[in-house]
């Protein structure tokens, strides 16, 4: 064949970033791995999804049967992250899986791709999301679940895209498509036509699928459409219909000049793409080769490529008696012109994963990317003999049956097509070019003994930096030293910075490989490494009662002496108001610890705070604001310069020994996700018997009375689905129970002599900057009674800068 390696012309759009999700594929490697081993995912439906004796028979006549016994199916479908994406665990609940895996997979192919996420975050981002089904409607009814506030959202088709427009800020046209099955295409049709219009300056595409509905298989067995034998043998003789699947994949796009402009890597080039419909066809859900042939013509026509020049088209090839033949027969007619022998390979991927519906054309679409990434055409399985309906010599078509090199010559970039219909007659076609930069050079050099490698990894938890630190061992294992500096410095420049940080570095493959895994096996808890701005502004904050627990600073009181000094110190302080030993408590064991009395408790953890402010500074950690939250402003007050530490335990201790009087009389305190207008109107609805008692966030406020009234509260919250849960505290702060406590505590604080600050104190009870001086036994007082001001403070701090 003569080489007409043709330029990819102004049209032509980016492929910057994937990701999938498939059975036995949770990566984009591990997808490869899967096809190129020519295996498939296919297994009989596991007892946990429904119970498959209910509702199989063989006999394709059976009312209220199918016959079809297995399916590709995803694992663990309900296990996700809700806090990584803001999102409650109550509404996440009532989320159906697909609008949670469409989240994981749009941030994968952000991480996939060299954008940094805060380059892109708030802009005009487009999604464009494929998916026909709304399954998680039908599982809800089967569980009986109750509705609540988040239900409707949750199970919306349509908000499978919207969630990911609402998580991450992106303003662009979302939108889910339906067209059958051919939705992800003609849903990347419609992204690509965005960009070219200047809609968009990125797109998101994807396709999602899964199977939680018995009756669909009841619905497709009186269709036709499924494989009794249970797999799809697209192609082949013994073809018998496609067997289901699920997953999704999603990839995002860029014009190309903008991606070359802005050197973002390119995985692929779309050429082209086009929609049509078969129209009037005889039967609506069987495709036409007429309405498939006009498609092509328009579509490579407009990408300036011969038919001759492509040299393998991924199928839509379900494996169904009908389907078959008309489509291969439609791609054979068109892509056999001038090609001289040169047969055009085909294959699908449904034979690997099942037919994923919704999600199929983007699978198909990723499958060929990979291809052209790894230089090879993967081996379409379960195909063993030629369909005697199909022509193959005639059409010059040849199914992909082994691993082979790509089918190229003198130079020929590579050129597929993906295909796809929809049983309402929609078909949509991609035109896909290797991407080769001209610019790119290998280096040839080895690295320098010396070569020292930083890999920064950042997340949300130290959990999820463990399951990073996974990925990047299977990123960086079969590379060679300049595959690990290119990793190392992409990462460095381009990914998103979270709370949780940690900096591994290495002078080898193997040696950044054994860091790797070690902090992967280390079960204690990691302090991450967070990397300060030029000119922090730090703040202190010191918490309230609630996350005490038993071996709180036990290791620390043995491993760091500053801690430890400053916790004696605390013990020395506390000993004319206790009739327990501080360390004898933090060391304490299930049996001896008196952790649940709340003379105990508070004085404790206000020992333990100071004590880690003070390990802090030591550090070299100095802050340039203090903030405390109820007890907590008591340590704040101390590390502030207020307060000397003998009056710091006198206020702690008192305090808490007033509490013990009122403690377990029926007094409780409730955390909601309730706003302080919602809040307030409750407490004023039960005329103040309830208190507003804490004002953590906006969406976070504590209430504060009698047992009996936040139980109606609680009940009434939980019937509407609103999070809410008892604090760990059997008495009722900052509400009027503490009214009787308020004139013994201001007596036997009289004795305390406030100082002036070294650190700004923002009082929590006042909301201003405080005067140390004004830190009396009247101030004291008033942070036991009065609300805790603590989301106020924080907008003031953030206000003023501090980091």
């Amino acid at each position: 064949m003569k080489s007409t390696n043709s330029l990819p012309n102004q049209d032509s759009i980016a492929i910057i970033g994937m990701s999938c999700r498939f059975p036995k594929s949770h990566s984009l490697t591990e997808f490869w791995d899967l096809l190129s081993s020519g295996n498939d995912t296919i297994a009989e439906i596991p007892a946990g999804r429904w119970d498959p004796n209910q509702y199989y028979d063989p006999d394709p006549l059976a009312e209220r049967k199918t016959y079809q016994q297995h399916a590709s199916l995803l694992s663990d479908i309900h296990d996700f992250d809700p806090l990584f994406f803001n999102i409650s665990p109550v509404e996440a609940e009532q989320m159906s899986p697909s609008q949670k895996l469409m989240l994981e997979l749009a941030w994968e192919s952000i991480e996939n791709s060299t954008l940094p996420f805060s380059d892109i975050k708030g802009t005009n981002v487009g999604v464009f999301v494929g998916s026909i089904w709304t399954d998680f409607e039908h599982y809800r009814k089967t569980k009986n679940a109750k509705a609540t506030l988040h239900s409707s959202l949750g199970m919306s088709a349509n908000v499978i895209a919207n969630r990911v427009s609402f998580a991450m800020g992106f303003t662009g046209p979302s939108l889910v498509v339906d067209t059958g099955c051919s939705a992800s295409l003609v849903a990347l049709h419609l992204a690509c036509q965005s960009l070219l219009n200047n809609e968009t300056a990125l797109s998101l595409v994807g396709g999602i699928n899964h199977i939680l509905d018995p009756d669909r298989y009841i619905d497709l067995t009186q269709f036709g459409g499924l494989s009794a034998k249970g797999r799809c043998s697209s192609f082949d003789a013994d073809a018998d219909g496609f067997v289901r699947g699920e997953g999704g994949s999603v990839v995002l796009l860029k014009k190309l000049s903008e991606a070359e402009r802005d050197g973002n890597k390119i995985y692929a080039i779309i050429r082209g793409s086009a929609i049509n419909n078969n129209g009037y066809n005889g039967t609506i859900a069987a495709t036409s080769a007429e309405s498939q042939k006009s498609l092509f013509e328009k579509v490579y026509r407009h990408a300036a490529i011969k038919p001759q020049e492509v040299h393998y088209v991924e199928a839509h090839g379900t494996g169904t008696k009908k389907g078959d033949p008309i489509e291969a027969t439609a791609i054979g007619e068109f892509f056999s012109k001038g090609r001289n022998g040169n047969k055009l390979r085909i294959g699908s991927v449904k034979s690997n994963i099942g037919h994923t519906e919704a999600t199929a054309g983007i699978a198909g679409l990723v499958k060929v990317v990979l291809a052209m990434q790894h230089k090879v055409l993967p081996p379409n399985p379960h195909f063993t003999k030629p369909n005697p309906n199909i022509p193959f010599e005639e059409l010059q078509l040849e199914v992909q049956k082994d691993l082979s090199p790509w089918p190229v010559s003198n130079g020929e970039t590579f050129k597929a097509g993906i295909n796809s219909f929809g049983w309402g007659g929609t078909n949509a076609h991609v035109v896909l070019e290797e991407y080769r930069n001209g610019q790119e050079k290998t280096s040839t050099t080895s690295p320098d003994a010396s070569t020292q490698y930083c890999l920064p990894v950042s997340a949300k938890s130290t959990q999820a930096l463990k399951d990073y630190a996974r990925s990047y061992i299977k990123a960086i294992e079969n590379g060679d030293e300049e595959n690990l500096k290119k990793i190392c410095m992409a990462t460095a420049l381009r990914q998103s910075g979270f709370d949780h940080n940690i900096l591994f570095s290495a002078d080898s493959v193997s040696q950044m490989l054994t860091n790797l895994e070690r902090f992967i096996e280390d079960e204690t808890d990691v302090m991450p490494y967070t990397p300060l701005t030029a000119n922090p502004k730090v703040v202190f904050v010191f918490p309230g009662q609630g996350g005490q627990w038993l071996g709180m600073g036990s290791e620390l009181l043995v491993k760091e002496k500053v801690f430890r000094d400053s916790i004696l110190a605390s013990e020395a302080a506390f000993r004319p108001f206790t009739d327990w030993v501080l360390t004898d408590q933090l060391m304490a064991t299930p049996e001896t610890s008196r952790l649940n009395e709340i003379n105990v408790i508070q004085p404790a953890i206000c020992a333990i705070q100071i004590a880690l402010a003070k390990l802090w500074i030591s550090w070299g950690i100095h802050p340039q604001a203090i903030v405390g939250h109820s007890m907590g402003e008591i340590a704040a007050a101390h590390i502030s310069g207020a307060l000397k530490l003998e009056d710091a335990a006198r206020i702690i201790c008192e305090r808490s020994l007033l509490m013990k009087t009122v403690s377990g009389t029926g007094g409780v305190m409730l955390l909601t996700e309730l706003s302080r207008a919602e809040a307030e109107k409750i407490a004023g609805s039960y005329n103040n018997k309830i208190t507003v008692a804490v004002y953590n966030s906006p969406k976070s406020i504590v209430l504060a009375g009698d047992k009996n009234l936040i139980g109606e509260v609680f009940a009434q919250l939980e019937a509407k689905g609103l999070f809410c849960r008892f604090v760990k505290l059997d008495a009722a702060s900052h509400s009027p129970q503490m009214d009787p406590l308020k004139e013994p505590l201001r007596a036997r604080l009289q004795q305390i002599v406030p100082q002036k600050t070294t650190i700004p104190f923002l009082s929590t009870v006042y909301f201003k900057v405080m005067q140390g001086t004004d830190l009396n036994a009247d101030y004291w007082v008033d942070n036991l009674r009065e609300a805790v001001q603590f989301a106020p403070a924080m907008d003031k701090l953030l206000e003023e800068e501090h980091t």
